[in-house]
């Protein structure tokens, strides 16, 4: 579940914790139904951030995403969508 978006990142909170410097795909289906596939990389996990059910919150950093898609993902965060 996505807790919010950047160009530079995003917060999920995700089924397990992942750990620092782990790398992962990604596929970002975006509001307006593009998909934008990327690569990111595991900043921090925090097992006890949620209070309630499983889950673990979660910070990703984009890694070698291009111009465009940051573009998009910013136009994105802006809005609040």
């Amino acid at each position: 579940m996505v807790i919010d978006i950047s160009p530079g990142g995003i917060r999920v909170i995700a089924r397990d914790c992942m750990e620092a410097g782990e790398r992962l795909p990604l596929e970002l289906r975006l509001p307006d139904g593009v998909v934008i596939e990327i690569w990111a990389e595991v900043a921090w996990s925090d097992p006890d951030a949620i209070s309630s059910g499983p889950g673990c919150e979660t910070g990703l950093r984009f890694t070698d995403i291009p111009d465009h898609s940051r573009w998009r993902l910013a136009r994105i965060a802006s809005s609040g969508s």
